[in-house]
């Protein structure tokens, strides 16, 4: 893709996103991580907010009305700047719960993976937890997360 196609459609989604874009059951639970992870590398965490069950909130970040206090720092941060992600296309779903493994790769390959647990509601899939297991250096393993103890090597 040329950038001016780039561009283009990150502009159309920036329209997309300024229209209130509200949850709907045309929306798959990959589909929902993927417009999240995008609405908050713009920096639109009303996008999280319309698409996340009422009593979500990642570990150490408050939830007040429509913003997340704390998002946008530490840990999170990432969430804001480039990196690629690989989101698991083998979705397990478990009547109204659905879980996906998310990677987040920054430039200098140190890297998140973030087990994402959607919820359905009202015939709509919602964000409903994130397990963040951080593998960068300054914020291992993760904030609300435990080491794992290596029991080989």
């Amino acid at each position: 893709h040329s950038s001016k196609q780039l561009d283009d459609v990150d502009a159309d989604f920036r329209r997309l996103l300024a229209t209130g874009l509200t949850p709907t059951d045309a929306f798959t639970p990959v589909d929902v991580v993927a417009l999240t992870l995008r609405a908050l590398r713009s920096g639109d965490e009303r996008f999280l907010h319309r698409f996340s069950t009422p009593d979500f909130a990642p570990a150490g970040v408050q939830r007040r009305g429509s913003t997340f206090e704390g998002l946008g720092n530490g840990q999170y941060a990432l969430l804001r700047e480039e990196y690629t992600a690989d989101l698991d296309d083998d979705v397990l779903v478990l009547d109204d719960e659905a879980f996906l493994r998310v990677r987040l790769e920054d430039a200098s390959d140190a890297h998140v993976t973030l087990g994402w647990e959607l919820r359905l509601q009202r015939g709509c899939w919602l964000t409903s937890r994130w397990h963040w297991h951080d593998f960068r250096p300054e914020f291992h393993p993760g904030i609300g997360e435990e080491e794992w103890t290596r029991i080989c090597g």
